[in-house]
């Protein structure tokens, strides 16, 4: 059950994204019950997986440098 609940929660933050809506990790910690630390594996997983992100100081948001399509 704990692979389901990763795999939940990196196409939760890929959406997040996607859409520029994420604010800042300690935000994003609040949104999932995690700690910043666990955001900051989880995009570290994302990136692994061929992720380019990036940090908005104007939307105070992450956001995807190129296309990126999470296949799982």
């Amino acid at each position: 059950m704990k692979l389901i609940h990763q795999i939940q929660s990196l196409r939760r933050l890929d959406a997040l994204i996607r859409r520029k809506q994420t604010g800042n990790a300690r935000a994003l910690a609040e949104k999932f019950g995690v700690s910043p630390a666990t955001i900051y594996r989880w995009m570290e997983d994302l990136k692994d997986l061929g992720a380019e992100i990036s940090w908005c100081r104007f939307r105070q948001s992450y956001y995807y440098n190129q296309e990126f399509s999470l296949i799982l």
